[in-house]
């Protein structure tokens, strides 16, 4: 694809293409099933026809029934050739699903297991070290099906997408785990359940969210944001105010509205500080727990007045990322707001998962190390779409440079580039095309449309009565 561009899962992927095979077969064996009664209806009309009669008709009818259910093309054969074929494409779907997971099995097993063993073991200190090799073990194999899967000397996330990351932390977290008392089961995810002691540590704080004072503005024409490339930008700007969140409502020509949940990443460094926006989030959030940057875009949410069933985006960069996620994976929240589509760059969110029906788009760089801080290779699902860009091979030098550094790799303007890059494979990208005609007719709308931005800023440590917000 051009200017190092890579996309998987979606609409296209291949998950949604297994599933169109088992489609296929289902249908095909209600063809069969057809063709079969119709076969059988036939073939009591020959039978029930009279070749005697005076005027030939039973005759006739039967000179005409016999090609039909006796020819190479009757229905019966017919049937069985359909049933053949549906049987050859589920076997071809669960040929490659089981090619799919078979290595990742036996890996995952070898690790856990030795994992799980040196953290009981008496000498599991000593044995910590043996621990980090296998660890290393796991990114050898992944580096080696990386290499074979690119072509290229793979990256931080080629390591990721093989899924060696995840076996390192996978046999890191089930080591932890087993220094437990007791004998320990296999961990099932690879980073959130090592966090989550961590988690039961960080300070609570609360959070006291308001409106930032003249904030709000129009936005007209092309200022309006219609594409995700704008949406990202929209993202960018959210850094200029600390602790912030921009909440967009999109106004179309004929009265609906939808709305634009613009979450930033890491501002602060500090834990428990009062930027929601900080460390204690990102460890939060990858623990699986509850955020003070989700409190804040809730709050944000309720207090913009989005009112039930209007469309809702969330678009994050890097820990914004992984609030959009968690938020679309709440059912608590998805049952009060109608989020139907999330967007994330360079954000840490292979592992986490929504509510059915959200549509999501991910984008990472190849050499930025921050989508590969969960350990999780992304999902192939029809749902979610996942677009990695090789910036070594970017047609823009300014782009091409930033391979060279992790940290311009992260950079958000830099994924809004390449998120305009993206809106571009619409027309030959199966999954980049059904994600644009989804979030384009019911969140961008048409010509027309114009929006009206707010900030609301969160305040941690700040204690503040329950209220609730007036709607618009």
């Amino acid at each position: 694809m051009s200017d190092g561009l890579h996309v998987s899962g979606g609409y296209g992927g291949t998950s949604a293409r297994l599933e169109d095979l088992h489609r296929a077969a289902a249908a095909l064996h209600q063809a069969a099933d057809s063709l079969a009664d119709a076969d059988g209806v036939l073939a009591n009309a020959y039978g029930a026809t009279f070749t005697g009669d005076v005027f030939g008709s039973g005759a006739s009818a039967r000179a005409a029934l016999d090609p039909v259910l006796r020819s190479p093309s009757s229905p019966a054969r017919t049937a069985e050739n359909l049933r053949g074929l549906a049987r050859a494409l589920v076997e071809a779907a669960s040929t490659y699903e089981r090619a799919e997971g078979t290595v990742e099995l036996a890996v995952r097993a070898f690790v856990g297991t030795a994992s799980s063993s040196l953290g009981e073991s008496p000498l599991a200190p000593i044995f910590g070290a043996a621990a980090a090799l296998t660890g290393l073990f796991a990114i050898e194999v992944g580096s080696v099906l990386a290499w074979v899967t690119t072509g290229r000397r793979p990256e931080v996330s080629d390591l990721v997408s093989s899924g060696a990351a995840e076996m390192m932390l996978y046999g890191a977290g089930t080591f932890l785990r087993a220094l437990q008392p007791g004998v320990q089961g296999l961990l099932l995810a690879p980073v959130g359940p090592s966090l989550a002691p961590i988690g039961t540590l960080l300070p609570r704080r609360p959070l006291l969210v308001v409106p930032v004072l003249g904030s709000t503005r129009t936005l007209t024409g092309t200022d309006v944001p219609g594409s995700d490339g704008d949406a990202m930008r929209s993202v960018r700007d959210g850094y200029a105010t600390p602790g912030a969140v921009a909440v967009t409502r999109l106004d179309h020509p004929d009265g609906t509205r939808s709305w634009l949940v613009a979450v930033p990443g890491t501002e602060e460094l500090s834990v428990g500080g009062p930027n929601p926006l900080d460390l204690q989030t990102n460890l939060e959030l990858l623990a699986g727990q509850s955020a003070a940057s989700s409190e804040l875009t809730v709050a944000a949410m309720e207090q913009a007045g989005i009112a039930p069933g209007e469309p809702v985006m969330l678009a994050g960069h890097s820990q914004g990322g992984m609030t959009a996620m968690a938020l679309a994976a709440s059912a608590a929240v998805t049952s009060r707001f109608a989020i139907t589509h999330v967007l994330t760059a360079g954000s840490p969110v292979a592992g986490m998962s929504t509510q059915p029906g959200v549509q999501v788009l991910n984008v990472e760089h190849t050499t930025d190390v921050v989508p590969a801080l969960d350990g999780s290779a992304s999902p192939d699902t029809r749902d979610r779409t996942t677009v990695r860009r090789d910036l070594s091979v970017a047609d823009d030098p300014v782009d091409r440079a930033a391979h060279r550094s992790f940290l311009e790799a992260h950079d958000v303007d830099l994924y809004a580039r390449t998120l305009d890059l993206v809106d571009a494979t619409a027309d030959h990208e199966a999954s980049i095309g059904a994600w644009q005609e989804s979030v384009g007719s019911s969140v961008f709308g048409p010509d027309g449309t114009t929006a009206v931005v707010t900030e609301y800023a969160g305040i941690g440590g700040v204690e503040v009565a329950t209220f609730s917000p007036a709607r618009q």
